[in-house]
């Protein structure tokens, strides 16, 4: 993982194309560069069009609009007697949505992208050395576009 993870929530198929393209394509191709200069095994393009590939696979889910209306269920919990709704719990408003989606991420680890969770404490390191770089690269850029409108301003 070259950046730090994170969602831009966008309608527009030219945005998100420029931004793979900024964000995903680019870096890659320049980190593969230079590890081909310094005489390295080349990773990153690779390990993009591997991305890329798996998350076309869900593009169709996760760019439209999905809505799913069943009355059903509540007239099954009213129906249904207090131990037979403890026998058979299927109330998703009192789901602890913190443990299911944990346990959801391992899953999709595990068997989506079928890697060994044994490298879970490396994995929560590195994500963490992500975070504070993407928060130093920020305030680099921050930091550089007042010293450039100073500059044009001044």
């Amino acid at each position: 993982m070259m950046w730090y993870p994170g969602v831009r929530y966008t309608t527009n198929d030219i945005s998100l194309k420029i931004n793979r393209i900024l964000l995903h394509d680019l870096p890659a191709y320049l980190m593969d560069l230079f590890l081909k200069v310094t005489g390295k095994q080349t990773k990153w393009v690779r390990l993009y069009v591997k991305a890329n590939d798996a998350f076309s696979t869900f593009e169709f889910f996760t760019t439209h609009q999905w809505r799913f209306i069943s009355k059903n269920w509540i007239r099954l919990m009213n129906e249904m007697s207090a131990e037979d709704r403890d026998i058979f719990y299927f109330d998703v408003g009192n789901i602890n949505w913190r443990n299911y989606f944990e346990s959801y991420i391992l899953g999709v680890r595990l068997y989506g992208f079928r890697e060994d969770i044994s490298n879970l404490p490396l994995a929560r390191r590195n994500l963490n050395r992500l975070y504070w770089i993407r928060l130093v690269v920020l305030l680099l850029v921050l930091v550089g576009f007042i010293l450039l409108l100073s500059a044009i301003l001044c």
